[in-house]
């Protein structure tokens, strides 16, 4: 495999990593409003249906993480550096560094406030078939906390993505 093919097969897989977390994120969103609010939970009982939404959002949360993680150390020790963004201006070095900064910090505090959330939650929870949360019931105002925290880094990153799209199309004019 020649040096171009070699840099362009890293490149293509640091967009399958990208385009791979965005879809995924996507489907989180979507698939816990429709496991929750959407399901007739009187199929299966108010609390195992429940246990199985947040089963299915914890291991795609799990994988999302592993994706954004995986990310990061691929761009960082696999990408060449002209695959790398190349920014026009030190301004914009520094807006796309806060955009990237803020982005990742709002999926890492709902990661953190999602483990919160399970091991606070008002129900045992066994994710994954051998991970136990709250077996002795949780602290109903930490979960109201760090839902509440959730929800909001969940809205900030709707803004964050728009801006991402938006900031794309326009350094691609």
């Amino acid at each position: 495999m020649n040096t171009e093919t070699a840099s362009n097969t890293k490149y293509v897989i640091d967009r399958i990593l990208h385009w791979s977390a965005a879809l995924l994120m996507l489907g989180m969103v979507s698939t816990m409003g429709a496991e929750i609010h959407s399901t007739d939970y009187t199929i299966k009982g108010a609390v195992l249906h429940k246990q199985d939404a947040i089963n299915l959002h914890f291991m795609m949360g799990l994988g999302l993480l592993s994706l954004i993680v995986g990310r990061i150390l691929w761009s960082a020790f696999v990408l060449e550096k002209e695959k790398k963004p190349q920014f026009k201006s030190p301004l914009h070095k520094v807006v796309v560094t806060i955009m990237h900064l803020l982005m990742y910090g709002a999926l890492f505090s709902m990661i953190a406030t999602g483990i919160i959330m399970i091991n606070n939650y008002e129900h045992p929870l066994n994710l994954l078939g051998s991970l136990s949360f709250a077996e002795n019931g949780g602290d109903l105002a930490t979960f109201t906390d760090a839902r509440t925290t959730h929800m909001w880094m969940l809205n900030a990153m709707y803004v964050f993505i728009v801006g991402h799209v938006g900031a794309a199309i326009y350094s691609k004019r």
